[in-house]
Formats: C-alpha cells, structure tokens, sequence
C-alpha cells in the first residue's frame, strides 16, 4: 500500500552573496554588516560575526569580497 500524506515540508530559501541579515535582500543594512568587517587581505576574520562576509572563504574581508557584494548590491532574493 502506499501512503499519499506529507510527512513534513521544507522550507527552501534561495540565499545570495551579499545578504549578510537574511532578510531576502542585498541593500545597505547588509552593506553596514560587511564594512564594519571589511579590513584587507591576509588579516584573519576577527570574528564569527564576520565570517558570513568572507565570501571567497579565503579567511579574510577584503576588496575580493567587496567585488563579490558589488555585483549582487541590490538584488531581491525573495
């Protein structure tokens, strides 16, 4: 026999680079995130706080990162 009930439901969320709040957009209270953490290449990302801003995952916010946040600034993610 098989059962036609749902059992459980996801909710899938598509995220983007650049919307550090989850809020479902890239706008300037994510920009405030990232250049409060924004600090240059080869400085380790002080906090966990910051490290959702390491976009490129190489251990650091840089000008890396900041191309990576320009380039979505302004996308609606909802």
């Amino acid at each position: 026999e098989i059962s036609t009930e749902i059992d459980a439901v996801a909710d899938v969320r598509e995220t983007f680079v650049g919307d550090v709040d989850g809020d479902g957009d890239v706008d300037l209270d994510d920009h405030t995130y990232f250049a409060d953490c924004l600090q240059g290449p080869g400085l380790t990302v002080p906090t966990s706080p910051c490290r959702p801003m390491d976009f490129d995952d190489d251990g650091d916010v840089d000008l890396s990162d900041a191309q990576s946040f320009q380039q979505t600034f302004g996308v609606v993610t909802r």
